[in-house]
C-alpha cells in the first residue's frame, strides 16, 4: 500500500499509529470503568445532571438520555486542544523512544530507572 515511501513519511505513520493506538486504550479503559459503575462525583453540568446519570457507549452520544450538544462540543474542543498543545512528540526535550510523549514534563518513575530496566 505504502511501498513506496522514504523513512520520515515511515516515522510519522508510526508515530500517528502508537498515538492513536493509546488513545483506543484509554478509550477502551473509560468504557469498561464506567460500565463498572464508576463516576467521576458531582454535577456535569449547572442544570445538576450527574455524571451516572447519562447512558454509557453510543447512548451516550445519541438518543433521547445523550449529552447535550454543549457537552459533546467542550469534549471535542478539549481533545482538539490536547491535539494541538500537547500530544506532540516535540524533539530535544528529554524524548527517548517514538511515543514518548512525556515532552520533559511527566515523568512515573521512568527516568529514574537504569537502562537495562527501561
Amino acid at each position: 500500500m505504502n511501498g513506496d515511501i522514504d523513512q520520515d513519511r515511515f516515522d510519522q505513520l508510526r508515530y500517528t499509529e502508537i498515538k492513536h493506538g493509546r488513545i483506543c486504550m484509554l478509550a477502551f479503559l473509560g468504557q469498561i470503568t464506567t460500565r463498572g459503575g464508576l463516576h467521576l462525583p458531582g454535577s456535569i453540568n449547572n442544570a445538576g445532571d450527574s455524571f451516572d446519570s447519562f447512558p454509557n457507549g453510543v447512548a451516550a452520544l445519541f438518543g433521547p438520555d445523550s449529552i447535550p450538544t454543549a457537552g459533546l462540543v467542550q469534549i471535542i474542543a478539549f481533545v482538539g486542544f490536547l491535539e494541538i498543545g500537547f500530544m506532540k512528540d516535540v524533539p530535544g526535550t528529554g524524548n527517548e523512544f517514538v511515543g514518548d510523549f512525556r515532552n520533559g514534563s511527566l515523568d512515573f518513575g521512568w527516568d529514574t530507572f537504569d537502562e537495562e530496566t527501561k
